[in-house]
């Protein structure tokens, strides 16, 4: 158990020790927004120093906005061809003080991937094992976490996945949780990409997933419609109505809360649509456009064009609008991305416009 703290001490000694073998790649990342028109706020300037010592690939990043330096942030990556070892040291800087490091390590053994993760923290610590066994038709992952002082398990989970049809999605699934102090949480089933019968170039998909506990149990259905000749995926929100006083599971009745339309155009445009018949949310309704922008250095840029509405905006507007989203990401070079987004609400007349840019040198 105590393997995080030798995993740190090699990473410190090596690292300290060796020469840099390739030169230090600078990346600027910045966000700031234009509010009311006047004025800008930095909502997040980060700089990440990359680079090669001893065979471990280093970073160090600060991270600031507009009250000063928030954080300082060291890594460390090694691939050892057995095993993947990685990890984290952060500082906060107002005031400056030890936050939380972290080691992981990874290796494959028997068709097995087996991972070890070591947290040292200033709210938790703890340590996490993971082990998954997959295949074509069947997947089995394990998760178990330890505490530190003393060593003695905190929780487990279990789940699985089997492929029911090897030319379909359709797939069938379980998960189990156990914590130590509360014992038993939950038990999930449950089935993805069921087809059901309905009509010639019209596919109908369910998902259901039914969650037991101790005193409770609750059964979430999913239902999904693919129209081929317009490249349509429908996914309307349900609900079914349960009732706890009866033994095992008693449906008293199906509620449709909501639903997603999806359509595909020439050139990767989607056109969604959602709508939601719950009472208590901002916006019940958003339309939106996103496609791609063609751009330099083998990438693309994206787009996003996006309108809310609300059932009782103050003061009134055509059909309920609420809210404007605008959104451009575009790469320039292949070390620059510009990113632009701009957000209008109706009742907050108020153009707040959020410019950001990534850069590598």
């Amino acid at each position: 158990m105590g393997v995080g703290l030798v995993l740190l001490l090699v990473l410190g000694i090596v690292s300290s020790c060796g020469r840099a073998q390739e030169a230090p790649v600078l990346a600027l990342s910045c966000e700031v927004t234009l509010a009311d028109g006047v004025g800008f706020t930095l909502d997040r300037l980060a700089t990440t120093v990359f680079w090669r010592v001893a065979g471990f690939d280093l970073d160090a990043t600060a991270a600031a906005d507009s009250t000063g330096v928030q954080s300082f942030v060291f890594g460390a990556k090694r691939d050892l061809g057995f095993a993947k070892l990685s990890s984290k040291l952060t500082f906060d800087a107002a005031p400056p003080a030890f936050e939380s490091f972290l080691v992981a390590a990874r290796a494959e053994a028997m068709g097995a991937e087996l991972g070890y993760v070591f947290t040292l923290g200033v709210t938790d610590s703890f340590q996490l094992m993971t082990v998954k066994y997959a295949t074509d038709t069947f997947s089995v992952q394990g998760k178990a976490s330890f505490g530190l002082m003393p060593i003695s398990l905190r929780e487990a989970m279990l789940s699985a996945t089997w492929k029911g049809c090897p030319s379909c999605d359709l797939s069938f699934f379980s998960s189990f949780l156990f914590v130590r102090q509360a014992g038993f949480q939950y038990l999930d089933i449950g089935v993805k990409e069921l087809p059901l019968p309905c009509c010639p170039r019209f596919q109908l998909l369910l998902d259901v997933k039914a969650t037991f506990t101790v005193d409770a149990k609750e059964v979430v259905p999913t239902l999904r419609a693919k129209l081929e000749s317009i490249c349509a995926d429908f996914t309307p929100t349900v609900a079914l109505r349960t009732d706890p006083d009866v033994d095992g599971i008693s449906i008293t009745g199906l509620v449709v809360t909501g639903f997603t339309c999806k359509v595909r155009f020439a050139g990767d445009v989607v056109a969604t649509y959602t709508t939601t018949f719950l009472e208590d949310v901002e916006y019940f309704e958003t339309w939106s456009l996103t496609g791609p922008i063609p751009a330099c250095c083998a990438a693309s840029g994206k787009w996003l064009l996006a309108l809310d509405f609300r059932r009782d905006p103050v003061p009134a507007t055509l059909f309920g609008w609420g809210r404007l989203t605008l959104s451009v990401e575009l790469p320039l070079l292949r070390q620059l991305t510009l990113s632009i987004k701009g957000v209008f609400k109706v009742d907050a007349p108020v153009w707040a416009l959020t410019f950001g840019v990534k850069s590598l040198w």
